[in-house]
């Protein structure tokens, strides 16, 4: 017909390994070369000899379990501690893939896109946890995807969402037994959520079964896995009770540990914060956003509180993948996109350039001299060895 439109064709995405392929190779080399510069951890400075030491895991520590059998299984595997610090360079590439797929859907240009998890992967607490092989990679992934299913909750709120993010919640129970704890408050989101459930108890009921049935499945298969070793139920269930049977003796000094850390990404929170309260848009994704923050402070406030022992860098570093996975999946204006690109070149230069945090000495070092002392806890992940 002479008067018909002609379509414009739809843009060709690009694929993510632009992005998977480029971060593999720089935290490869990064690895490769701190140990030189004495910014790794002492147990790991010959990660790259031919002394590949003892690897000890944590007999809870399912998902660490299964990569280190994997590992072990694998011919040729001469070092594992280099295999481990090479599956967690990938882990980390591959997340950065996810981001970048999930930024083109929301209509990311190209050169933005790969500029902002560039900026994400040159934060110091990034690059320092990545090449220590550290439990940062399992947490960041497993928040990540819960901030990614409650942004898209708070914008659709359709059932398909509501059961993506209930599969979501058994990862927790899988990364650390400690974080599971938050499976029944996030639970909460979904009935919340829905405005029927909020005026019906019955629907209500319904739809937090629903979002924590995939949570009594995963438990079970696990209780299956274990029944071999002859642990009775009651053992299996105290390695999610014990966490929060007790509390610390000194919170404060890690509450002040865990804060440093998290300062040099005060850019990050503002932007956040002032995109969903000043933003008309932003308001339809002010759940998602809650839920970014509020994770890695509700991860904070429990190791404080309870002592789990978790790495006083984790809260930042959950904070660093909660925001990212937070903005690619949120449809940003143009204003919004390079607002997230300058927070997070702020936060990158602070972390490594203001004596506040001690750039990238003040996170491969110890913990500061006030900080508490972690106490042993059975349970534990650790993809790192431990001496």
């Amino acid at each position: 017909m002479a008067n018909s439109v002609t379509l414009p064709a739809p843009r060709k995405a690009t694929t993510a390994f632009v992005v998977i392929v480029p971060a593999l190779a720089f935290f490869v080399l990064v690895a490769a070369q701190l140990p030189a510069l004495h910014h790794l951890v002492p147990a790991l400075q010959g990660f790259w000899s031919d002394r590949p030491g003892e690897m000890e895991v944590a007999p809870h520590a399912w998902i660490s379990l299964f990569v280190v059998a994997v590992l072990n299984v694998l011919p040729g595997i001469w070092n594992l501690h280099a295999a481990l610090i090479m599956v967690s360079s990938l882990g980390a590439a591959f997340s950065l893939g996810l981001l970048f797929k999930a930024m083109q859907s929301d209509r990311w240009r190209v050169w933005e896109a790969v500029l902002l998890l560039a900026l994400v992967a040159a934060q110091p607490l990034v690059i320092y946890l990545t090449v220590n092989a550290n439990e940062s990679i399992p947490f960041a992934l497993t928040f990540g995807m819960l901030v990614y299913a409650a942004n898209r909750l708070d914008v659709n709120g359709d059932v398909q969402s509501q059961m993506t993010f209930g599969l979501f919640l058994p990862l927790l129970a899988l990364v650390r037994p400690e974080v599971a704890v938050f499976i029944p408050v996030l639970a909460f989101l979904v009935p919340l959520r829905d405005r029927a459930a909020r005026r019906d108890i019955r629907a209500f009921t319904a739809l937090f079964l629903v979002s924590i049935l995939p949570t009594f499945l995963v438990l079970f298969s696990l209780y299956c896995l274990v029944s071999s070793l002859e642990a009775s139920p009651l053992e299996f269930l105290r390695l999610f009770l014990d966490p929060v049977s007790s509390l610390a003796s000194a919170p404060g000094d890690m509450v002040e540990a865990q804060l440093y850390p998290m300062l040099y990404l005060t850019p990050l929170v503002v932007f956040m914060l002032g995109y969903t309260l000043l933003v008309g848009q932003g308001r339809r994704h002010m759940g998602g956003a809650f839920v970014a923050l509020a994770l890695p402070a509700m991860l904070a406030g429990a190791n404080a509180l309870f002592g789990w022992g978790v790495d006083y860098r984790m809260p930042a570093a959950v904070l660093v993948a909660t925001s990212a996975a937070w903005i690619a999946s949120t449809e940003l204006q143009a204003k919004g996109r390079k607002g997230a690109i300058i927070a997070l070149g702020l936060c990158a230069a602070l972390g490594w350039g203001v004596p506040l945090t001690g750039g990238a000495k003040g996170f491969a070092g110890p913990a500061p001299q006030h900080a508490v002392e972690r106490p042993g806890v059975t349970g534990l992940l650790r993809l790192a060895p431990q001496y």
